[in-house]
């Protein structure tokens, strides 16, 4: 039991480090966010695509923008 805290620490510790501010952390679940919706839709049996979704999450304007950044 033990151990297993110590690894939870020390894993906790390490994400704490990755995502020292707001915003690493808002980037870091915007990246994961729609892939955990696509996995729990699967499970729910109602399977999206992942292409459906950005469509529905992100308006038409933001997508086109975010084609035209480098």
């Amino acid at each position: 039991m033990k151990k297993q805290v110590k690894n939870l620490q020390q894993s906790l510790t390490r994400w704490q480090e990755t995502h020292a501010d707001i915003n690493s952390l808002r980037n870091a679940y915007q990246k994961k966010i729609l892939t955990w919706v696509v996995s729990s839709m699967e499970f729910e049996k109602e399977p999206v695509s992942m292409e459906r979704l950005k469509e529905l999450h992100y308006p038409a304007k933001q997508r086109r923008d975010d084609c035209h950044e480098d």
